[in-house]
C-alpha cells in the first residue's frame, strides 16, 4: 500500500469561540481511514468545506494530524496486522509498526526520502506557481531540493518533463503570467512528477480551467499514471470527473468519509443519502426528475 491513513483527524481552533473556557474546534477531518495502492486513482468527492483539501494536505505531510496515523509504502500484510493489533489493543505491537512506517514519526533524512516520493498539484494554477520564477526554475526546484542530480541532469530532466506534459521546450524560459491556465497547470503537473513520486495528490486540478482544456489535462494525468504507476488521490466536487478518472470513490461530508467503494458500486448503487443527493444534482434529464 503506497498510502494508508488510519483514524486521521485535523482540528482547527475557531477564533473567538470558546465554551466553558475551552476553545471551540472546527473538525475539518474527523476519524478518516483511506488507502491508495500503486497505480490506483482514488477519488474523494464532496461539497466545498467537506474537508477534502485538508485530507489531501495531511496525506502529503503539509499538515500535521491532530490524531491518527499515516503510513507510506507499507506492505499490505503489515497494514492488516496493524489493524488487527489496534482492534485487540495490543499497543506494543502496533506501536512497533508505527515506528517503522508512519510518516508522523519520521524526521530528518527519513522524512526527506518520504517527501521525495509524494507531491501535490494544487487547484489554482494562477496562485500555485511563483510569478518570480520562470518555468524551468519552477520545475527544477523540487529536483534541487530532494535529488543528487547535477545541474546538467536536472536541466535534461526538465526538458523531458516539458515534452511529457505537451509543452514546447522554449516555454522553459517563460514566466507564469505568459502562459494560459491550461499551460500553467501542465507546468504544475510537470513539477509534481519531477522527482518520480509514488504518490500524487490532485486537488481539483481542472476546476479553474475551461471545459475544453479540462479533458486534455485529465487525459494527460491518465497517461502519467499509466507510465509511472503513480498512486493518485483525486479531490473534486465533480461526479463526472470522478466517474471518468477514479478506480475507487470516497464520499466526504463534514470531515468524514460517509461512503466508499469501487466506482461502479458507489455511482450506480449509492447507499448514503448524501451520495444520492450529490448524484441527483448532476445536470441531465435522466436525474433531474429524481433530484433530492
Amino acid at each position: 500500500m503506497i498510502i494508508a491513513g488510519r483514524h486521521l483527524s485535523k482540528y482547527f481552533p475557531i477564533k473567538g469561540g470558546s465554551l466553558f473556557g475551552k476553545p471551540l474546534m472546527l473538525k475539518a477531518v474527523n476519524d478518516v481511514n483511506i488507502e491508495v495502492s500503486e497505480g490506483e486513482i482514488v477519488g474523494v468527492v464532496g461539497e466545498s468545506g467537506s474537508g477534502k483539501t485538508t485530507l489531501g494536505r495531511l496525506l502529503v505531510g503539509l499538515l500535521t494530524p491532530t490524531a491518527g496515523q499515516e503510513f507510506f509504502d507499507i506492505p499490505n500484510d503489515k497494514l492488516e496486522k496493524y489493524d488487527e493489533y489496534v482492534a485487540n489493543g495490543e499497543i506494543e505491537k502496533y506501536k512497533e509498526i508505527e515506528k517503522e512506517y508512519s510518516i508522523v514519526n519520521k524526521v530528518g533524512n527519513k522524512l526527506k526520502i518520504v517527501r521525495k516520493n509524494m507531491n501535490i498539484v494544487f487547484q489554482d494554477p494562477y496562485s500555485s506557481l511563483d510569478p518570480r520564477y520562470n518555468v524551468i526554475d519552477i520545475i527544477m526546484e523540487p529536483l534541487a531540493a530532494t535529488s543528487q542530480l547535477s545541474s546538467d541532469k536536472r536541466y535534461e530532466r526538465c526538458m523531458e518533463l516539458l515534452d511529457e506534459v505537451g509543452l514546447p521546450r522554449d516555454f522553459a524560459y517563460r514566466y507564469p503570467h505568459e502562459l494560459s491556465g491550461g499551460q500553467r497547470q501542465r507546468v504544475a503537473i510537470a513539477r509534481g512528477i519531477a522527482t518520480f513520486p509514488k504518490f500524487l495528490v490532485l486537488d481539483e486540478p481542472t476546476s479553474a480551467l475551461d471545459v475544453s482544456v479540462q479533458a486534455q489535462i485529465l487525459s494527460l494525468l491518465l497517461e502519467i499514471r499509466e507510465k509511472y504507476k503513480i498512486g493518485m488521490l483525486l479531490i473534486t466536487h465533480n461526479i463526472a470527473v470522478i466517474s471518468y478518472m477514479a478506480d475507487k470513490i470516497n464520499v466526504m461530508y463534514a470531515g468524514k468519509i460517509v461512503e466508499n467503494g469501487p466506482k461502479a458500486d458507489v455511482i450506480m448503487q449509492p447507499d448514503h443519502p448524501y451520495t444520492k443527493a450529490l448524484i441527483s444534482a448532476v445536470p441531465g434529464k435522466s436525474v433531474k426528475s429524481n433530484r433530492i
